[in-house]
């Protein structure tokens, strides 16, 4: 997330490469053997796993795709793209809607000794969700989770919840988009998974009053992060090699620096342009000097410089012809 969004203020929904555990990159030098032992075993571990076939999908899976294949198939032949229906025949397990189990006392004990949940649905009680949230306060997520438990947006709706669609004037939440993501941890925008998704939530006065504080912290980090981020251009606009900027900003990447911290002024834009023009001598014009319209005719204050069309060849007598086109 960046922090336009409401909730956020890190992502949620980082690579494969930020997923993984960073006790290995923050230990001391020299690391610890068995540190550098369980990082070769997560490596293989992820090897394995990757190299593994997919596991067949449930009977909810089966039902979503026998819903929405099908239609898709027969336009397909009435276009007379295909032949047939290829899913005309299929038939699956029937699917039952798995009801939603609470977590009691005996369930979670029965949970933590095995490692399997009761069900796949499953409901935390009124004090585990107190418990859930005491235990979080502090995180950097805790107000989207708070919005989560108590107006019930789904996870990549909370995710992607931007302030412009929080009506902060009559504390309402209009859910109008969602982050998703595939199996390569690939995120983009999209719409709600159905019409009634696309709704308004009522925000109740506890999550109002985190949402208004969480707005002017996001405020204060966006403020800081343009001071670094200007500090970093004047400093490039003056001259300062890249090296010293990274050592201003206090940054370890040499390619963090170079790539996020620092923007192009509009006169690197203007010298860049103008650099392969000055690199290709000229007859009558001094690359030295940017005051002249001709040898040895300088410019007046003020007015705008000619510039010259050269055209070999094209006058009577064989000789090259200037045409003024300023």
């Amino acid at each position: 997330m960046t922090s336009s969004t409401a909730t956020t203020a890190v992502s949620s929904t980082r690579g494969p490469t930020e997923r993984r555990p960073r006790a290995w990159k923050q230990a001391k030098k020299p690391r610890p053997p068995h540190l550098r032992a369980r990082w070769k075993a997560a490596q293989a571990a992820l090897k394995v796993a990757n190299a593994e076939p997919r596991k067949n999908s449930g009977p909810g899976a089966q039902k979503r795709y026998l819903d929405t294949v099908p239609a898709a198939l027969g336009d397909a032949v009435r276009e007379k793209l295909i032949s047939e229906n290829w899913t005309d025949g299929v038939a699956i397990p029937k699917y039952h809607r798995p009801d939603p189990l609470v977590w009691t006392d005996e369930r979670v004990a029965r949970w933590r000794e095995t490692g399997r949940k009761p069900g796949p649905v499953m409901v935390g009680a009124p004090e585990q969700t107190g418990e859930f949230l005491d235990a979080a306060v502090e995180h950097p997520l805790y107000v989207m989770w708070h919005l989560m438990v108590f107006c019930a947006p789904r996870r990549g709706e909370a995710a992607g919840l931007p302030w412009a669609g929080v009506d902060m004037t009559k504390g309402r939440a209009n859910i109008v988009e969602q982050l998703v993501s595939d199996a390569s941890y690939y995120v983009w925008e999209d719409t709600p998974k159905s019409r009634s998704g696309r709704r308004t939530v009522t925000l109740d006065s506890a999550t109002f009053a985190l949402m208004t504080a969480w707005r002017d912290v996001q405020k204060a980090q966006r403020t800081e992060w343009e001071g670094k981020h200007c500090a970093a251009s004047l400093s490039l606009a003056a001259g300062l090699s890249m090296k010293a900027i990274q050592a201003l900003l206090g940054r370890a990447s040499y390619s963090l620096t170079a790539d996020t911290y620092t923007s192009l002024m509009p006169q690197f834009e203007k010298e860049a342009a103008d650099a392969p023009v000055a690199l290709v001598p000229r007859k009558g014009a001094d690359p030295a000097t940017d005051n002249s319209t001709e040898a040895g005719e300088p410019s007046q204050a003020g007015e705008p410089k000619a510039l010259y069309l050269v055209q070999p060849d094209a006058s009577e007598d064989g000789k090259s012809c200037n045409q003024d086109v300023s």
